[in-house]
């Protein structure tokens, strides 16, 4: 394990996603945890996560970082040592969820960056197992530090994400692992199957009892997976 491991956090949150794996893989690698900058595009946050990277490197994406961790991947891929994709995107948005953001986002405007995250946060988990109210305020103090103008740009680089599933199928020279929460009502598992299976070579984990930020919601399991990914030859 020796190459540098770049992690890149999901929407509207920062390094402290990923607070339990700079305890867990410090010793093992160096983590470096570039923000995603204030744009509204997937290819410009790429081009500054890249510009902030070290030369070599193995990248890990979570949520939007995923998103951003593919474009990556299209444009420099001889870059990087091996790729993790955590519950990603991989396809453009649908115009019925491109429409939903509006709205979303115009309620952003109007001053309800709280609600509108606390919405989306409970989106994502089963009815029957909603999150804590303490899970609650960790990922909605993050959304609150970043700000409305945060939110409003990478919800429309989310709407504007191009499809990747021809990248997908072209993809080599790296080790590649499909990640998802087996909880997650958004990115479904039958979804990351279907990427990985479009991956040559690509290994897929299922993170059981994880909805929405898998790396804070199931850290030992998310750390084992990326220990196992980074010892691969």
């Amino acid at each position: 394990m020796n190459e540098p491991l770049v992690l890149l956090p999901p929407m509207m949150c920062d390094f402290r996603a990923f607070q339990p794996q700079l305890m867990g893989l410090s010793r093992e690698c160096a983590l470096h945890f570039p923000p995603l900058k204030n744009v509204d595009s997937i290819e410009a946050m790429a081009q500054s996560a890249l510009e902030a990277a070290p030369e070599k490197f193995a990248l890990a994406g979570f949520g939007l970082g995923g998103t951003v961790a593919l474009e990556i991947a299209r444009r420099a891929p001889g870059r990087l040592t091996r790729l993790a994709l955590i519950d990603a995107h991989y396809m453009y948005e649908t115009a019925t969820i491109a429409a939903e953001r509006d709205v979303q986002m115009a309620r952003v405007r109007a001053g309800r960056l709280r609600d509108v995250m606390r919405e989306d946060i409970l989106a994502h988990f089963p009815q029957d197992q909603q999150p804590s109210n303490e899970y609650l305020e960790f990922v909605l103090a993050m959304a609150t530090d970043l700000g409305p103008d945060y939110y409003q740009n990478q919800a429309r680089a989310l709407q504007r994400r191009p499809d990747q599933q021809g990248m997908l199928r072209r993809m080599r020279g790296f080790k590649t692992m499909i990640m998802c929460g087996q909880l997650n009502q958004q990115t479904q598992i039958k979804r990351h199957e279907f990427a990985a299976n479009l991956i040559e070579d690509a290994s897929i984990e299922i993170i059981p009892n994880s909805a929405y930020i898998a790396s804070a919601e199931q850290p030992r399991a998310v750390n084992a997976a990326l220990m196992t990914w980074m010892q691969q030859a």
